[in-house]
């Protein structure tokens, strides 16, 4: 998998910009009914990671986009029923040697 920096945005329908504490952005190509979610980053990553999820019915995508939490939705509704693929690792924060 390459490093989320070099991850393409332009990957079917993009949604953004939008409020959210777990997600990055995300973009869904109806042609292939691939989900493709960046996270966030967290307080080990400088990014959250890339990843697509395979065979998301559209009328998925419409209940994610009216959906108040996305990655509320994301964790209950996508993540535990469909496959997916890791498109770019997080990239770990450097160690503060200075930080014991």
């Amino acid at each position: 998998p390459k490093k989320a920096e070099g991850i393409n945005m332009a990957f079917g329908k993009q949604f953004r910009p939008f409020t959210s504490e777990a997600v990055d952005w995300f973009a869904f190509d109806d042609q292939t009914c691939t989900l493709r979610v960046a996270f966030q980053p967290s307080p080990a990553h400088v990014s959250g990671g890339v990843y697509d999820y395979l065979d998301v019915p559209s009328s998925v995508i419409g209940k994610l986009v009216a959906s108040p939490t996305f990655g509320g939705f994301i964790n209950k509704t996508i993540k535990k029923h469909y496959q997916f693929r890791l498109v770019a690792s997080p990239v770990p924060r450097p160690v503060d040697p200075t930080n014991d």
